[in-house]
């Protein structure tokens, strides 16, 4: 609930980010992405391991 909450969340005027994913793609999918995204997001944190563009920066 918390990944849907916050894809929801997003500014849709912001640009797209490092993956060229736009805030309204994000928006309009979150309903199949959110589960997943946070299922990503709590393996990273549980084996310490992140992509290098997580650790970017703007």
């Amino acid at each position: 609930q918390e990944t849907f909450d916050a894809l929801n969340q997003l500014n849709s005027r912001k640009s797209p980010g490092l993956d060229g994913i736009s805030v309204k793609l994000l928006k309009d999918t979150s309903d199949v992405i959110a589960q997943p995204l946070a299922n990503i997001f709590n393996l990273s944190l549980q084996t310490a391991i992140f992509p290098d563009e997580w650790k970017i920066a703007k």
